[in-house]
């Protein structure tokens, strides 16, 4: 997927997913057949689908606290990865 508009894309229904509809179905389809997770602040996470599905299930989606917001934050804009800013 080296379309930038599409990463993002998928990005936004990966997030949408997790912290908006709480949709565990809808978060998993944004991911790759094969993939890991890691939350970095909690040091958990799974690898592969039906354990990061476990995962997911009892300790992310739907579990944060009630004051819990996303914040957008700038993208990256340049063609490296690198920002233009």
């Amino acid at each position: 997927m080296a379309d930038h508009a599409a990463m993002e894309r998928c990005w936004t229904a990966h997030t949408d997913g997790e912290f908006v509809n709480l949709d565990l179905r809808a978060t998993m389809s944004t991911m790759a057949d094969h993939p890991t997770v890691l939350h970095v602040p909690t040091a958990m996470g799974a690898s592969g689908r039906r354990d990061i599905s476990d995962f997911y299930a009892r300790w992310f989606i739907g579990h944060h606290p009630a004051d819990f917001a996303l914040r957008s934050v700038p993208a990256p804009s340049g063609t490296n990865g690198s920002s233009t800013s």
